[in-house]
C-alpha cells in the first residue's frame, strides 16, 4: 500500500496591526473636554490620575463665578472659591468645588439646595457655577394642624430657603402633644428648587382622664392616696397644652389629711415654648410635742420660656 503523505501550504505574513490609540497632540494643542469645551490641557498640572493610568487634562481657572446663591454671604464665597481660582482643574477637583458649594448649605439644614455647572467654554479662564436654592413652595398639614396651630408651631415661612432645622421644629411642636405624632415627607414643587412638605401621622382624641388609687402617701399625712387628671392637647386651637391634677388622701381623720390641685399649661410660638405652672398643698398631721393636730399649706407658681431643642425627622 502506497504511505500516505501531507504536506501544508507555507502562511502569508502577517500584515501589523494598525495601533488604535490615536497619534499625541503636539505640545500647545488645544485640547476638548467632554461635551465639546475646549481647554489647554497643561503638562504637570495636578490630577488624578484615571483607572486606565491616562493623566487627566485639566483646566487653567483665574475666576469663579457663583450664581444664584444669593443666601451666601461674601466672606463665606471666598472661603468656598479661594483654594480653587488661579489652579488647574480637572474633574475630580470641580467635583469637588460643587461638593464643597452644596456641603455649605447642608451643613446649615438647607438640604434641597444643590450647585451644578452648567455648558461653558473654559477656555476663557471664566468657571460658572449655579446654585439653585431650595425653596419651601407649601406646607399641607391639614390631617395633623390646623392652620393656626401651624402658624404657631412653624417658626417659618412659605418662599423662604427650605431649612430642615425649621420643619424638625414643626414636628418637635406638635409631637409635645401626644395626640399629635407626626411625619415629615418631602415631595417635588412645582418650581425648578422648590418642595413641597407633607405632614403624616395619626391624630388621636385630643384629651384624657385618669383615676388613680394608691399607698404612695406619708403615714403622718394619709397613706391612701387617690387622685383625678385631666390632659387637654390644644384647647385654645394653638397648638397649646392643659395638663390638671387633683390627689387627696382616701382616709381621712382628725389627725391625717392632704390634698392637693395643680395646673400646667405650654404654649409654643416657633422656636419658644412657654409655660406656667401653678400649685397648692393642704396637710394636716398630729403634732409629737402637743398631741393636737397642726395644718400647713403651701402654694407654687412658676412660668418659664425656653427655645426647644430640634428633634429628628426622617425625609
Amino acid at each position: 500500500m502506497p504511505a500516505a503523505h501531507a504536506s501544508a501550504a507555507p502562511s502569508p505574513p502577517r500584515r501589523p496591526r494598525p495601533d488604535p490609540r490615536p497619534p499625541a497632540a503636539p505640545a500647545g494643542r488645544t485640547a476638548q473636554a467632554p461635551g465639546g469645551t475646549p481647554a489647554t490641557a497643561r503638562q504637570g498640572a495636578p490630577a488624578a490620575a484615571d483607572a486606565s493610568g491616562d493623566d487627566e487634562r485639566c483646566f487653567e481657572i483665574r475666576r469663579i463665578e457663583l450664581e444664584g446663591a444669593g443666601h451666601l454671604g461674601e466672606s463665606a464665597r471666598r472661603q468656598l472659591l479661594a483654594p480653587y481660582q488661579g489652579r488647574c482643574l480637572g474633574v475630580g477637583q470641580l467635583n469637588a468645588l460643587l461638593k464643597a458649594v452644596t456641603d455649605h448649605y447642608l451643613d446649615r439644614g438647607y438640604v434641597t439646595t444643590r450647585a451644578y455647572l452648567p455648558q461653558q467654554d473654559l477656555a476663557s479662564g471664566t468657571l460658572r457655577i449655579i446654585v439653585v436654592e431650595g425653596r419651601l413652595e407649601g406646607l399641607d398639614s391639614s390631617a395633623l394642624a390646623s392652620p393656626r396651630e401651624l402658624a404657631m408651631s412653624f417658626p417659618g415661612r412659605t418662599g423662604e430657603l427650605l431649612d430642615l432645622r425649621e420643619l424638625e421644629q414643626l414636628v418637635d411642636q406638635l409631637s409635645r402633644l401626644p395626640s399629635r405624632q407626626a411625619q415629615l415627607e418631602l415631595v417635588p414643587g412645582s418650581e425648578v428648587g422648590g418642595s413641597q412638605v407633607r405632614l403624616k401621622g395619626e391624630r388621636d382624641k385630643p384629651w384624657r382622664v385618669s383615676a388613680t388609687r394608691n399607698n404612695d402617701g406619708d403615714v403622718s399625712t394619709g397613706e391612701q392616696q387617690m387622685g383625678l387628671g385631666l390632659d387637654w392637647d390644644s384647647p385654645l386651637g394653638l397648638a397649646d397644652q392643659l395638663n390638671l391634677r387633683a390627689n387627696r388622701d382616701a382616709v381621712t381623720d382628725r389627725w391625717r389629711h392632704s390634698d392637693s390641685q395643680s395646673l400646667f399649661y405650654s404654649l409654643p410660638w416657633g422656636w419658644w415654648t412657654f409655660t406656667y405652672g401653678y400649685s397648692q398643698s393642704d396637710y394636716r398631721t398630729r403634732n409629737e410635742a402637743s398631741g393636737f393636730p397642726s395644718s400647713s399649706m403651701a402654694t407654687a407658681a412658676a412660668t418659664s420660656s425656653a427655645p426647644n431643642a430640634c428633634c429628628t425627622a426622617t425625609v
